[in-house]
């Protein structure tokens, strides 16, 4: 029985460390070679602007929690080759 409960199981395959919507596109950024060139901007004041806008499922999508749990996939060994932020500015290089 616990055979099948382990070929039932769930893997996410995410960082163990969760990154930001702006560490992502420092990263991004990055991988060709600019700064990230990114202005601090209160996420209540982006809500309110997308709620004007009528865009508030949209900013709920970005400014939302985007955090995957890998835990299970972590329990069965996995790790992780390249760390997240490399693997996105690599991704972004242009040769």
């Amino acid at each position: 029985m616990q055979a099948n409960a382990a070929k039932n199981q769930t893997y996410i395959v995410a960082d163990p460390t969760p990154l930001s919507l702006a560490e992502i596109v420092g990263a991004l950024r990055a991988g060709i070679g600019r700064s990230p060139f990114l202005l601090p901007v209160p996420p209540a004041l982006i809500g309110l602007a997308a709620g004007a806008m009528g865009r508030n499922e949209e900013w709920q999508r970005v400014g939302g929690g985007l955090i995957a749990d890998p835990s299970n996939l972590i329990a069965a060994g996995w790790t992780p080759s390249v760390e997240t932020k490399a693997g996105l500015a690599a991704m972004a290089h242009v040769s």
